[in-house]
C-alpha cells in the first residue's frame, strides 16, 4: 500500500511569506534612508546655506537666539506648510489607488507620519543652528558662496 502525501503548497506560501518579511524590512529601511538624506538636505539647502546671513545679524548687534530665530522659525514654518500640502496630495492618491476592494488608509497613519516627519525636521534644523552657534561671527560673515 503507498501513500501520497500532498501539503497543497503550503510549505511554499510560507516561505513566500518569509521572503515577503524581510523584503518588508529592507524597503522599510530604504525608506527610513531616503527620508533622513532628504531632510538633512532640507536643512543644508535652507540653513546651511544662510550661514553669513546668520553672521551678518550677529555682526549688527543681534543676539544668538534672536538671529537663530530668524533662520529658524521661517523654516519651520515653510516646513509644516509643505507637509500639511504634502499630507493632502497623499490622503487624495492614496484614497484613489484604494478605492476598489480595500479600505481608505486611516487619516491618523498620514498624521503620524507628518508629525514624525515634523519632528526630524525641527531637531535636525536646531542641531545644524547649535554647530552654526559655535563659528565665530568673523567666520560666518566671510565665508564665500559655493
Amino acid at each position: 500500500m503507498n501513500y501520497h502525501f500532498s501539503d497543497g503548497g503550503w510549505l511554499l506560501i510560507a516561505n513566500d511569506l518569509i521572503q515577503a518579511r524581510s523584503l518588508a524590512w529592507v524597503k522599510l529601511l530604504v525608506y527610513i534612508g531616503a527620508t533622513v538624506f532628504a531632510v538633512l538636505l532640507t536643512v543644508w539647502l535652507f540653513i546651511g546655506r544662510r550661514k553669513q546671513e546668520y553672521g551678518i545679524l550677529r555682526a549688527l548687534g543681534m543676539s544668538k537666539r534672536e538671529a537663530g530665530a530668524r533662520l529658524y522659525i521661517p523654516f519651520l514654518i515653510l516646513s509644516a506648510v509643505s507637509t500639511v500640502v504634502g499630507l493632502a496630495a497623499a490622503r487624495i492618491v492614496t484614497a484613489r489607488e484604494l478605492m476598489g476592494d480595500h479600505a481608505p488608509a486611516e487619516l491618523s497613519l498620514f498624521l503620524l507620519g507628518a508629525l514624525g516627519f515634523l519632528i526630524l525636521l525641527a531637531v535636525i534644523a536646531f542641531l545644524s543652528l547649535l554647530l552654526i552657534h559655535r563659528r565665530s561671527i568673523l567666520e560666518l560673515t566671510q565665508e564665500q558662496k559655493s
